[in-house]
């Protein structure tokens, strides 16, 4: 591609992935009521809103300690 730099193709490819990757999160995370909008704001509110709903504290707590365990083991 001699018309787009390298950082406009990056960028557009990242952002596509997010939105992608975002949107994948219904199937798998179980949600049943999702938003029809594809900006990621909507979907990010969307999924917290179904995860405040449906998931009890105790695995709020161990989704918290897998997450802070991944981010220490691959930082």
């Amino acid at each position: 591609m001699d018309f787009l730099s390298h950082a406009a193709l990056v960028g557009f490819m990242a952002g596509a992935a997010i939105i992608i990757g975002l949107q994948q999160l219904k199937g798998l995370l179980g949600i049943t009521h999702f938003t029809t909008k594809t900006d990621a704001v909507s979907v990010l509110v969307s999924v917290y809103k179904s995860l405040h709903q449906q998931i009890t504290s105790e695995e709020k707590v161990s989704w918290f300690h897998h997450f802070t365990y991944v981010l220490i083991k691959f930082n």
